[in-house]
């Protein structure tokens, strides 16, 4: 709510790019609405490059420019909100029916982004939706899906509108004032019938790192003007319950904060997988803790990939949580406190680089895999990194087994079935890592 000689009902204000920089999508809407109340928000892009970005602080940096600050003084604030706008428009329309639903309004993106409006097209989007699941129900035998909505809102003026505003949102990824003259072509030349149809990207491709961009210092709310976000929160009549669980899961919460390989670029790394029942990985982890010791430049990781010797106490993994609570478990039971990510349930790393259980790599500070040990072994290791200046990539790499001693009680944490597997399995786990040797002998690809 403002002063009432800072309220012009009806008056919209509209405005792009600052206070942030002219690489990054957005800007506000300023609406004054009746009773001397206005609504403001800022808009920003998630495809912006600087992860030090904060979208709540350049809206309230926002309210501070000489053109806007007047309207809020002497006002106070009543409500407060926040939302996420499926921006992508025409390109980004997913398959709108399915069994037992349809996809209408937001969910499906239909807003028309350079007038930031959305409302009109949801209408007119459920009002097809429901044309066809009556006829859908009505069919004789009726139908569990409502195709005919989809045809039906391409042939509505609603396709016809996104389509003619389905470039200027992408133009954007060449920066301000190019996005800008491409917009004016379109809007005043090609009135939206462009031959052309430009492609969106995908937002995380373009941020950078936080090392790599320069910080931004928000200045601390002043209560008047600008507010800070927990009392806005407040406000907002979010309702929830305190020990509500969040929708959205990390598969391991810890790597987001602690660990992010990316990171380590300009460093050497040793990247190590393994597994609770994997008995190279275990025989491993104390000769790895010196190295760590005579190494304090190197980083060692591990990745916690597939059970290598699953059984009746130690099962193949079954889910995420399950595949987290082992790594945890190996880190415990081992007393092995390097930090350790996670291979995902299908094993995508694992399956990328290697697939054995257990093999180390040797990363130089420009992330190039400089030395694999098919099974990893701390003194070829320990080589390595002593003769960094002079790596023969090419080199044969030894394979190592595990004592007796050291094998048979770590496949004994997965039964007797496991260990028992193992005896099977080794004769065809040392012939496939001899094949992968003789290949690079020979300077073919290992199948």
């Amino acid at each position: 709510e403002i002063a009432p000689e800072q309220h012009h009902q009806g008056r919209v204000i509209h405005t792009i790019g600052w206070p942030m920089e002219r690489d990054t999508y957005g800007g506000s809407f300023l609406y004054h609405l009746e009773d001397n109340q206005v609504a403001v928000g800022f808009v920003i892009g998630l495809d912006y490059a600087n992860p030090h970005l904060d979208p709540f602080e350049e809206f309230q940096r926002f309210k501070t420019h000489p053109a806007i600050r007047p309207t809020f003084e002497g006002g106070r604030r009543i409500a407060y909100g926040a939302r996420a706008l499926n921006e992508g428009g025409y390109q980004s329309i997913p398959k709108l029916a399915f069994k037992g639903g349809v996809l209408i309004g937001c969910t499906a993106g239909f807003m028309n982004v350079p007038k930031i409006k959305g409302s009109h097209t949801a209408m007119k989007s459920g009002m097809l939706a429901a044309e066809a699941v009556f006829d859908a129900l009505g069919a004789d035998p009726p139908v569990d899906e409502a195709t005919a909505y989809g045809e039906a809102l391409r042939q509505s003026w609603v396709w016809s509108e996104l389509r003619a505003v389905r470039n200027y949102r992408p133009a954007f990824h060449w920066g301000l004032w190019p996005a800008l003259a491409y917009g004016a072509l379109e809007a005043f030349v090609l009135h939206g019938k462009a031959p052309w149809t430009l492609r969106h990207r995908a937002d995380h491709a373009t941020l950078k790192k936080a090392a790599d961009c320069k910080p931004i210092d928000y200045p601390k709310p002043d209560g008047a003007i600008t507010f800070d976000r927990l009392s806005s929160v407040f406000i907002s009549n979010t309702n929830h319950e305190e020990n509500q669980p969040a929708h959205l899961k990390l598969a391991d919460d810890t790597v987001a904060i602690a660990v992010n390989l990316a990171d380590y670029k300009g460093k050497w790394v040793v990247i190590e997988t393994g597994s609770l029942t994997c008995p190279m990985f275990v025989k491993n982890i104390n000769p790895i803790k010196k190295l760590r010791a005579k190494y304090p430049d190197v980083v060692f990781l591990v990745v916690y990939v597939r059970e290598a010797h699953p059984g009746s106490r130690t099962n193949a993994h079954t889910s995420m949580d399950e595949k987290i609570v082992r790594a945890k478990q190996s880190q415990a039971d081992y007393g092995d406190d390097r930090e350790t990510l996670v291979d995902d349930l299908a094993g995508s790393m694992h399956r990328a680089y290697g697939s054995f259980p257990n093999m180390a790599y040797v990363i130089d500070p420009d992330g190039r895999v400089v030395y694999r040990c098919d099974w990893a072994f701390a003194p070829l290791i320990d080589g390595v990194l002593e003769n960094r200046p002079n790596l023969n990539p090419a080199e044969r790499k030894k394979i190592i087994t595990a004592a007796p001693w050291v094998m048979i009680p770590v496949c004994l944490k997965g039964g007797w079935d496991a260990l028992w597997d193992l005896v099977i399995a080794l004769p065809g786990i040392l012939w496939g890592h001899l094949k992968v040797d003789l290949a690079r002998l020979f300077g073919k690809s290992p199948s």
